[in-house]
């Protein structure tokens, strides 16, 4: 698809609600994608992923919050296996090799953030987070996950 066609394609989305579950269906033997956002500081893409298909090996320049939407997952995040269910999250790093296979047919929101942009954020001291800001943010230091800077500021 041309950058122009993405773009209108993306735009039919703005500003109106929307159920990530019903943005992209469930084909036989096959991994398929809707890219929601591309920008230069990350993306934000639903897959549906049919039972015993999966992606190989791979690595991303970005860091990934993955989202289950619906069904089961085999996660493995260099080299240690993870079993998500839906509603369960898992925090892939920039650069970790990681692959994935439908254990049931699920759906899964990827969004990737560059790490030079939102995921800068890690810092409480962050300026930038202060500023502009508005993503989901995993702080190593209290081990969990914030999905705005008041809790805890």
């Amino acid at each position: 698809m041309d950058q122009d066609k993405k773009q209108a394609h993306i735009e039919t989305l703005e500003s109106q609600p929307a159920r990530l579950i019903d943005l992209v269906n469930y084909q036989d033997c096959s991994v398929v994608s809707r890219e929601i956002i591309n920008k230069k500081t990350g993306t934000v893409t639903v897959f549906a992923f049919d039972e015993g298909q999966g992606l190989s090996e791979h690595t991303a320049p970005f860091d990934a919050l993955v989202y289950l939407l619906e069904g089961e997952a085999e996660i493995v995040i260099s080299g240690r296996p993870l079993r998500l269910e839906e509603g369960e999250i898992v925090i892939m790093l920039a650069n970790q090799p990681h692959a994935l296979k439908a254990i049931k047919n699920f759906l899964q929101q990827v969004q990737q953030a560059s790490r030079q942009e939102c995921l800068q954020c890690r810092l409480l001291s962050c300026q930038h987070y202060q500023k502009n800001c508005k993503t989901i943010v995993f702080l190593p230091k209290y081990n969990r996950l914030f999905l705005s800077k008041q809790q805890y500021n």
